[in-house]
């Protein structure tokens, strides 16, 4: 008779079999977190899958992505501190953040439950950042808020500066329950008696257009110059069925337009394009949009409010985390890019951005050609045919751009270039490594563990009434 088919049998341990039965049995939430929970810590964006293949790969155990989520929002509270026991801890850490850096400004407003504070809104300042504004920065900043994405939702209103590379400067911001005109005119009292700005005839306000920031800074500030970010405007004027790369392109030239002759030849071209754009734009005066009406003091043409977009982003990790710990993130954002800037190594009069503005310019200014008429002054021909007049001693062309920003355009580099000097030398001072250095010099001290900290004696603040609004 001829052999049959092998059969194999699989064997398998009794042990695998109990010690997998046992930890299936015990794998709850916490246990999952209690065991897992450096993993957690060195990876708190960890992947839900990847969690379950790290547990399936040292347990062999299958979990559940409920489970997963439990497991993580526990460790998170361990690690992190539940929401009542930061709000409780807050006042500690304020003093502490006001001893460690002297000369900052906290400010905090609660309601009473009973006796007890609950939070409502907080106001810091860095010393460090106050000085460094106030001497570095040109006269112009912008303001946007942001969502606070964590178990204690609200907004986040900001600050921000531009410093001599054209770079942000973050220089204020708060905590508060929403977005509105008394939020913005609570934080915006604050802030200008923070920093000396008793009036707006030499400041300008870049914005969004917020709800209820534009009211605020007219009821505070009704002389300051503010402007619309261009983008936006965009956003609404598409949104109002003008639609089509043709009128785009011909609002972002009337927006870019340096003299008003050149504004208002883009205007009637997209006039003569539709009818309704004129009605559109009937309110919204140039002053707040196009660069052919700003004022020239502030030496900054800027369009965009990217530079509040790019604070927003980068504290993007810290707005999801609990009241002091979503604090503590935001200083150590501005600690290490203070002292990050401050060591930057740099061998021309200006930084890398504006050097390579310069450069571009003076690459243009080969096309253009200058003659000398005395007196400092001198008539610049394009390959185009068009013609300007340069003023050195002055500082000003007739396009206007080196008063907006004070960097020479290509048209007055070629009057340098007749000079045989350095386009550099021209730049405004508020560029140079002078205006730079005042930026950065100062310091954010880092602060020590919670467990250092100083208690004080005043009433635990409670966390906020508001809740999560959806959307």
């Amino acid at each position: 008779m001829g052999k049959g088919p092998t059969i194999r049998i699989k064997t398998y341990n009794p042990k695998h079999i109990c010690v997998r039965d046992e930890h299936s049995k015990f794998a709850t939430s916490s246990w999952l977190a209690n065991r897992f929970d450096e993993k957690l810590r060195s990876k708190p964006n960890m992947s839900v899958t990847g969690f379950m293949e790290l547990v399936r790969k040292h347990y062999g155990i299958d979990i559940t992505k409920n489970q997963v989520y439990k497991a993580k929002r526990i460790a998170k509270k361990v690690t992190e501190g539940s929401i009542d026991e930061q709000y409780a801890k807050l006042w500690d850490y304020l003093e502490e953040l006001k001893v460690r850096n002297p000369g900052s400004t906290i400010k905090v407003k609660t309601d009473f439950q009973g006796e007890n504070p609950v939070f409502k809104r907080l106001y810091i300042c860095f010393a460090a950042l106050k000085k460094g504004f106030q001497e570095g920065c040109r006269s112009i900043m912008g303001f946007d808020g942001c969502h606070i994405k964590g178990p204690h939702p609200g907004q986040i209103l900001s600050v921000v500066g531009v410093d001599a590379n054209n770079g942000m400067f973050p220089i204020s911001f708060a905590v508060v329950e929403v977005e509105n005109r008394e939020t913005w005119t609570w934080f915006l009292e604050i802030f200008f008696k923070d920093v000396g700005i008793e009036n707006g005839n030499a400041w300008t306000f870049i914005t969004d257009k917020q709800k209820g920031l534009g009211d605020a800074i007219q009821s505070l500030m009704p002389t300051a110059e503010h402007r619309h970010c261009v983008r936006h405007l965009h956003n609404n004027f598409r949104s109002a069925s003008h639609t089509g790369l043709a009128l785009k392109q011909r609002l972002w030239a009337a927006a870019r337009a340096t003299t008003v002759p050149t504004y208002e030849a883009k205007i009637e071209v997209m006039n003569n394009q539709s009818d309704k754009v004129v009605k559109w734009l009937a309110d919204k005066p140039p002053c707040h949009w196009s660069r052919s009406h700003f004022r020239t003091s502030v030496k900054c043409d800027l369009l965009l409010n990217n530079m509040c977009e790019s604070f927003n982003s980068a504290i993007l990790d810290a707005r999801d985390k609990p009241i002091i710990t979503m604090l503590q993130r935001i200083q150590k954002c501005l600690m290490l890019r203070m002292a990050r800037l401050r060591e930057a190594k740099w061998t021309q009069q200006v930084r890398p951005r504006i050097l390579k503005i310069v450069e571009k310019n003076h690459m243009d200014g080969f096309n253009c050609f200058a003659n000398y008429l005395g007196n400092g002054q001198y008539q610049v021909h394009t390959l185009v045919g068009s013609m300007f007049v340069v003023d050195l001693e002055r500082h000003t062309c007739s396009c206007k751009k080196w008063q907006l920003c004070g960097i020479p355009c290509p048209h007055v580099i070629s009057t340098i270039a007749r000079k045989e000097a350095s386009p550099q030398v021209f730049v405004h001072s508020l560029y140079k490594r002078p205006a730079y250095d005042r930026c950065y010099e100062g310091y954010i001290t880092p602060m020590p563990g919670k467990e250092q900290w100083k208690r004080t004696d005043l009433r635990p603040i409670k966390p906020p009434f508001y809740h999560k609004q959806p959307g």
